[in-house]
């Protein structure tokens, strides 16, 4: 799957009669801010991760800046999308997490699932969630969609996300799920009551 070197040029969304992506369309600058949160548990107990904050990003060409913030990516030429939120600690250290949602082009229901993810590339049915606990923002780039990071990741490949919204730069919806930590499928690790309400960015 490809590296998550973000090259973030615009807010890029349309909203229209379908609710859907458009990346022939440019929605103007507006609210960065986002959030990202959802409960988990697994051998180390229940907790909750949440990110909110306005996306920082290195502008025109750059990585993520540390810090607490969610936002999403639109890649125009596969017309797929992925939800990211870090949750920064002491810099550079933080917990990340990436809802790859594959092509989202309508409202409803997706089913989360590795049909399509590979490492060299992701197909549209592509939908995975993954997270890390601790992360350095200067590996957010090789936080890969198929687990090959050499960070301690958790893997969510079944489960639902629901897009709920689509309008005004954002995108909204809810997701659950359950999966493993990547090499250790004897270590399960499930989320529930995830949301996410984020602003989009052109890749």
């Amino acid at each position: 799957m490809r590296s998550l070197q973000l090259l973030v040029l615009m807010i890029a969304l349309a909203a229209g009669a379908g609710a859907c992506l458009d990346g022939s369309l440019t929605a103007p600058y507006g609210d960065r801010e986002g959030l990202v949160r959802f409960d988990y548990h697994g051998d180390f107990g229940d907790r909750r991760f949440q990110a909110r904050g306005e996306a920082k990003f290195t502008l025109p060409a750059g990585s993520p800046q540390h810090g607490t913030w969610a936002a999403a990516l639109y890649y125009p030429q596969d017309t797929t999308v992925s939800v990211l939120g870090f949750r920064g600690g002491d810099d550079p250290e933080g917990a990340a997490v990436l809802l790859h949602l594959g092509i989202a082009e309508s409202l409803g229901p997706l089913e989360l699932g590795p049909a399509g993810c590979t490492p060299g590339g992701a197909e549209g049915d592509c939908r995975v969630l993954l997270f890390s606990p601790h992360l350095n923002i200067d590996a957010l780039a090789d936080f890969r969609m198929d687990g090959t990071s050499e960070v301690e990741v958790y893997e969510i490949r079944e489960g639902t996300v629901e897009i709920t919204a689509i309008d005004s730069g954002r995108i909204r919806g809810t997701f659950s799920g359950t999966g493993s930590a990547a090499g250790s499928p004897e270590r399960t690790f499930h989320i529930s009551e995830g949301l996410f309400n984020v602003p989009i960015f052109r890749y």
